[in-house]
C-alpha cells in the first residue's frame, strides 16, 4: 500500500492514515483517522497564524520573522527540488 501511495497525488503520510484507519475501523475508523491526523496541523497552523497577525508588528518579533523567512525559503525550495526530480523521473519512464 506504500507503493501505491508513492504514486498516487498528494501526502502520502495522510493517504497512510487513513489507508491505516480503513483497514483497522472500517470507514468510521477513515473518518477518525483522517480527522485526529489533521487536525493538529490545523491548529498549530491557525495559532502560528493567530500569532503573525496579533504581533508581526512589534519590532522584537521582526527579527524572529527575519530568521524565519530563510528556513520557510529552504523548505520551499526543497518540496520543489523533490517534486522536480520526481516529474523528471516520471516523464523519463513515460518514454
Amino acid at each position: 500500500m506504500l507503493g501505491i501511495s508513492n504514486l498516487i497525488p498528494g501526502p502520502t503520510a495522510t493517504e497512510m492514515a487513513l489507508y491505516i484507519g480503513l483497514e483497522r475501523a472500517g470507514w468510521l475508523g477513515y473518518l477518525f483517522s483522517g480527522l485526529l491526523f489533521i487536525i493538529p496541523g490545523m491548529l498549530a497552523t491557525i495559532a502560528v497564524a493567530w500569532a503573525y497577525v496579533k504581533y508581526a508588528s512589534l519590532p522584537a518579533v521582526g527579527w524572529i520573522l527575519y530568521g524565519v523567512k530563510p528556513v520557510i525559503i529552504a523548505i520551499v525550495i526543497q518540496a520543489l527540488w523533490e517534486l522536480g526530480k520526481k516529474g523528471v523521473l516520471k516523464a523519463g519512464l513515460r518514454q
